[in-house]
């Protein structure tokens, strides 16, 4: 066995477990820039504690003409709470961002990201806390 076999092993092993990933096929597509960025300032207030089964919502108004709301979601999976730190969040957002042109969602085995892009204002409420059931249609 050649040593790069030896490293690839520990390597695969700390990788999160991907159970869904879709890219959004209609839509607004990401301006890259402005959208790395907006991923930045939405993991700022998604950051904490995730009860089992929780999420967070983060609108990022894009002040452009036509204006633009970036919309990130982070769900915690399972039953268990746990800490999301920004940096673990802007790993999952990003991947969002530069793989699918006009956003997606994808489901690791502990966290699930939405990263939408959408034309016009964001809505004046931008972050609440969901439950599950309110997961699937935000439609504040």
């Amino acid at each position: 066995m050649k040593v790069s076999h030896f490293l690839l092993i520990p390597l695969v092993s700390v990788l999160p477990a991907i159970v869904s990933a879709t890219c959004y096929k209609s839509g607004e597509k990401w301006d890259r820039e402005q959208a790395i960025a907006a991923v930045d300032k939405a993991c700022a207030a998604l950051v904490g504690d995730y009860p089992g089964g929780k999420a967070k919502v983060s609108n990022i108004e894009i002040d452009v003409k036509p204006k633009k709301c970036y919309h990130f979601v982070l769900r915690r999976l399972g039953n268990t709470s746990r800490n999301i730190e920004k940096a673990e969040c802007k790993s999952g957002m990003l991947h969002e961002v530069t793989g699918c042109d006009r956003g997606g969602s994808t489901g690791y085995d502990n966290w699930a990201y939405i990263a939408d892009p959408n034309s016009g204002a964001c809505p004046k409420k931008s972050r609440r806390n969901l439950d599950e059931e309110d997961f699937e249609d935000d439609t504040e």
